[in-house]
């Protein structure tokens, strides 16, 4: 053993290339830790995501992607509407099979004009309901809808 040594490990742990005093040996263990657990939850906990693309007729609108992504250890995005089959606003598309998780809607570039619902989000805002008006179409694309609906 050198002078630079120390024998006792549980004041130092060896790394190469010198000593980790054992502060520091204990907080490189823990940040290990919680890579190896984020890495596992990663592995057991797969986001499922469903994507259902609709095309609208309303040509103003064009195309509309639904994105679901079931969360959790209990992600399922469940299906039910069949390809070609025809939706109208309200209808069940699918359904998270155990419990709420999170959707968003895809709009093509230069559909949406505003959002009905602006910030500042809060507890203040009141709920938004289910089948309410969440974004406008562009005006340059409502005049062409009027003409054609």
């Amino acid at each position: 053993m050198t002078n630079d040594e120390v024998a006792s490990p549980r004041t130092q742990r060896r790394r190469l290339g010198g000593w980790l005093p054992r502060e520091e040996a204990q907080l490189a263990h823990y940040r290990t830790m919680l890579v190896a657990k984020a890495r596992e939850r990663a592995r057991t906990a797969p986001r499922t995501r469903a994507v259902i693309v609709i095309k609208c007729e309303d040509p103003a609108v064009g195309q509309v992607a639904c994105v679901f992504v079931g969360m959790a250890d209990v992600s399922s995005c469940r299906i039910e509407a069949l390809p070609g089959q025809r939706v109208r606003k309200g209808d069940e598309l699918g359904f998270f099979q155990y419990g709420g998780s999170t959707c968003c809607l895809v709009f093509e570039p230069g559909v949406i004009d505003r959002f009905v619902v602006e910030p500042p989000f809060g507890d203040r805002q009141p709920p938004i309901e289910v089948n309410a008006a969440v974004a406008r179409v562009a005006s340059r694309n409502a005049s062409s809808s009027q003409s054609n609906g």
